[in-house]
């Protein structure tokens, strides 16, 4: 499977001055040499690559496919791959998170596995977490990874987000933007303790953005080791922070998050969401306190929505 094949079902609509091609279908005894030269030159010109297989059943051959579609994009600088409630195997995507390593001048990388149906994952205890790690040092321009995981409840393995911080740290003088998404998952305090305690080697962040809607398990000693590891992130210029809905957030872990702001003064964008969280007067005098430090702040979005919330007077 090439790029010339994938392509040649659209030849007649590609309609693209730079490539030369004419509105009209080519005739018969051009197809080749036109194939030949729309693969050359998105091959050596595309920088974006989207592969959105959301709910599809995915196959040998559609993978093969997106393997040799990678690899062949010469000059392929971000990579966004959806499979999101997507049907494959742990094999498969052994192959295809793998195969990434072969992207010589990728510099951003998002992956949404949200509801990944992991029945054959499941029986061989195989961490999710370990698979990525093992690409991630491999990974020499990338600046920017985003990875969705909502809804999957494989994060009580503490041992496996120790492994995937410590490759993260890999890449501590390269990468600039981190985005980890776990919605509705099992994480606890022990799975975030580990991933915290490398966090603050990431000196070259400068946007962090953490979402853990729902995430029941977590409480006071996850939240606040966070909190300790994203104030030696002194180099922040724009932090999110969503813990929607995590009953187990209380006054007490709200403000270890405002104090972790007081070292943040290279700040200019702050966002905390805690809609259905328990926060109180203490915790607010001191995201106050933290606030007129940021002197260089310019976006601020802090949200207490009262009809999600159980806030105290």
């Amino acid at each position: 499977l090439s790029l010339s094949k994938l392509i040649s079902s659209l030849q007649t609509q590609i309609i693209d001055t730079s490539l030369h091609v004419a509105s009209n279908p080519p005739i018969v005894d051009q197809t080749e040499e036109l194939m030949n030269e729309i693969t050359e030159k998105i091959s050596s010109t595309l920088e974006t690559l989207v592969v959105d297989l959301e709910e599809f059943l995915v196959t040998n051959d559609i993978l093969n496919t997106l393997l040799v579609l990678m690899w062949e994009m010469k000059n392929l600088r971000e990579l966004k791959i959806i499979l999101k409630q997507a049907d494959f195997t742990q094999m498969q995507f052994q192959r295809l998170i793998s195969g990434i390593q072969y992207i010589p001048l990728l510099t951003k990388l998002t992956v949404d596995l949200s509801c990944w149906k992991m029945a054959e994952f499941l029986d061989r205890k195989k961490s999710l977490l370990e698979m990525i790690a093992i690409i991630i040092p491999t990974l020499s321009k990338i600046k920017e990874l985003e990875f969705f995981f909502d809804y999957l409840t494989l994060f009580d393995d503490t041992p496996s987000f120790a492994i995937f911080s410590s490759a993260l740290t890999s890449l501590s003088k390269q990468l600039e933007r981190l985005m980890l998404s776990f919605r509705y998952c099992n994480i606890n305090d022990p799975s975030l303790k580990a991933f915290s305690a490398e966090l603050p080697k990431l000196t070259s962040l400068r946007f962090l953005r953490f979402n853990f809607t729902d995430c029941k398990e977590l409480k006071q000693d996850g939240v606040d080791s966070l909190a300790t590891a994203i104030s030696g992130l002194t180099q922040l210029d724009d932090l999110w922070l969503t813990f929607n809905l995590c009953q187990g957030i209380q006054d007490e872990s709200f403000a270890a998050i405002s104090r972790s702001l007081y070292s943040l003064d290279a700040l200019k964008g702050l966002h905390i969401l805690l809609n259905g969280c328990s926060i109180a007067e203490s915790g607010l005098f001191e995201l106050g306190s933290s606030l007129t430090r940021l002197k260089g702040l310019q976006y601020l979005t802090l949200s207490f929505e009262i009809g999600r919330a159980s806030c105290r007077e």
